[in-house]
């Protein structure tokens, strides 16, 4: 049944011409260059170190591993991290 509602949700975005990740709640990437990540649509922060950074999404954890790695804004739906990131991982 879950299956079904994303697959009529995405139509939907689709037909409408609406962003897919606010529609379907699924966390935006945007990565700018090799030091600043901007993480849109996610639910908590799991840990904050300064070489990892975990975040909770609706699909599952968004891990960033580098050097130096801070974050420097934060909202409610969004979050900036800066630093050197060498990888960025996804576990469902």
């Amino acid at each position: 049944m879950a299956i079904k509602k994303i697959k009529i949700k995405e139509k939907l975005a689709n037909a409408l011409e609406l962003p897919r990740e606010l529609v379907l709640n699924v966390p935006k990437i945007t990565v700018t260059g090799k030091d600043k990540i901007l993480i849109e649509n996610y639910k908590s922060i799991i840990s904050y170190e300064n070489d990892v950074v975990k975040l909770n999404t609706s699909v599952g954890t968004l891990s960033l591993f580098g050097v130096d790695l801070m974050i420097k804004e934060i909202t409610t739906e969004d979050i900036i991290v800066i630093g050197k990131v060498d990888k960025v991982e996804f576990n469902s």
